[in-house]
Formats: structure tokens, sequence, C-alpha cells
């Protein structure tokens, strides 16, 4: 087995191995050299710390690696592990583990994170053995239409759009979130945050989508946070997630993006807001 840094590889190389690497894979992460780009870019997935192997001269398999520093530690994030069909069963995925492993040891790695598809035992089993334990459930979650709270009382709060860097010095921000909901992975987002007499007390980090013509087809909740869970909490948070839904906009595609299970305050109000799971990830940690 020989192994090359994903660097070494060209773009069109590069998402050639990924896309096959991801064949019959529960979910489409085809990607093409456009969205690779803004996908290294988003993500900060570093090609250079990246392996890609191949079998006499054959891709055999790719984990793309991102590194950042997170509440003073150094955390990696495999940002995907693929094995192209052909090779699967054969002892790859210890390899690559294997090699992955010893570049995070190098590089002085704390924490290293992933998320599997909750359903995908193999790709579970194999991270376990590999030192990792399940830490949390992430959930994807998707409503057309959003149910409007009858307890909202619009005229208490205000709502304000901010630079979402400004959430960093709320006491409630939590910045160990999945990495792709990060706010160094959200380059674009849009945040606001619920004011209640003059102070900030939750607040909501999304990415909009528009068509061609400039209507708005999606909103996508990344992050989602509040200094008190209550009743009136719940008042608080529907108010500003039916400001962030554009809920008088009519039917369209929102989603929640990989929202931890254990956090179950919030998921019952988005499913009384009308949200129903599309699929359900585990969130992984091996401690170095």
């Amino acid at each position: 087995m020989d192994r090359k840094w994903a660097v070494d590889c060209t773009m069109r190389e590069l998402v050639d191995i990924w896309n096959i690497s991801f064949e019959g894979y529960a979910v489409d992460v085809k990607m093409t050299p456009a969205t690779m780009i803004e996908r290294v870019a988003n993500e900060n997935l570093d090609l250079t710390r990246s392996v890609v192997c191949f079998e006499r001269g054959k891709p055999a398999g790719i984990v793309m690696n991102s590194f950042r520093e997170i509440d003073g530690k150094n955390y990696a994030w495999n940002g995907g592990t693929g094995i192209p069909v052909a090779f699967r069963g054969k002892g790859v995925s210890r390899y690559l583990m294997g090699s992955v492993d010893q570049v995070y040891k190098d590089n002085n790695v704390d924490i290293a994170v992933l998320e599997a598809i909750s359903s995908n035992e193999k790709a579970i089993n194999l991270y376990e053995k590999n030192g990792y334990v399940i830490d949390n459930r992430l959930k994807f979650l998707k409503a057309e239409k959003i149910v409007k709270s009858k307890l909202t009382s619009p005229t208490k709060y205000q709502i304000e759009d901010i630079p979402k860097e400004k959430i960093q010095s709320l006491s409630f921000y939590r910045e160990e979130v999945p990495w792709q909901n990060q706010l160094k992975s959200l380059k674009g987002a849009e945040c606001k945050w619920l004011v209640e007499d003059g102070s900030p007390v939750a607040y909501a980090v999304y990415r909009s989508s528009y068509d061609q013509l400039g209507s708005l087809e999606r909103v996508v909740l990344h992050q989602c946070s509040i200094d008190s869970k209550s009743v009136e909490g719940e008042e608080k948070i529907r108010l500003l997630l039916a400001d962030v839904f554009q809920v008088e906009k009519g039917d369209f595609p929102r989603v929640i993006s990989n929202f931890p299970v254990d956090d179950g305050w919030f998921i019952e109000i988005f499913q009384k807001m009308g949200f129903e799971e599309l699929i359900e990830q585990v969130y992984m940690k091996k401690i170095y």
C-alpha cells in the first residue's frame, strides 16, 4: 500500500478519488472541483495532512482532515473516510486509520472528532476499534411549513441582525459544536440575536440560499442557544426562529443541521414547530 498527501494530487484527481471512494454511501456526497474547493475553504480541510492511499497505482482510500484550536485544545476532525468498492473489506480502513492516528500524534492533537451515520454500524465499529467513543448523537431535521406559536409576545423583545462573531462574547455561547456548524466553517452565514431589556438572551446562526431570480429557496439553521431554558425561553426561541425561517414566506425547505440530541429541550421545540427527522449521526471522540 502506497500513501501520499492529498496536496500532491491534482484537483481533478482528488475529486475523482473522493467520488469513487464514496460510491454507494447512504448520503450523496459526490463533489465537483468547484464544490471541493468550496469545502476545503469552508471547513479548513488541510490537504497537506489529509491522506490518500493507493494499491498498485489504483486509488484505495482517502481521509480528509482539518485542525483547529477549540477551548485551548488542539482538535482534529476527520472530514470523511472513504474506500472504493473494489477495496472494501480488504484491510484498507485499518491502514487508513493507523496513518491518520500517526498524523494526529505528530501534530500534537488533544482530541479527534468525527461523525458517522447512525445506521452505518461497520464504520462505527471501525472507529470504536481505533479508540473513538460515541459522545453524542446529531439530528438533521426538516420542515416545509412552520407551526406558529401561540405564546409569542413580540413587543417584549427585539430581534437584531448582527455579525456572527459577536456571539462569542456571550456567556451561553458554545464553542465546541459539530465541525461544520462552527463559526469558522460558516463563511457568509447570517446571525440574529433576541434582545430583552437591552441584553441579548438567545441567538441563531444560519444560512439562506436563493434561486437565480433572487427568491428565497432554503434556510439552514447551524447554531441556536439561549441563556435560560424555560417556558418563557421557549417563547423567545420560537419567536427568534420564526424570524430566521421567515414564516411569512410560505412553504419552502427549512433545515436544522447536525443538532445535538442531548439538548432535548431544543429538539422538543423544533418538533412543536413542525420539524421531522431526516437523518441521525453519531458524534465520536478520541482523547489523545
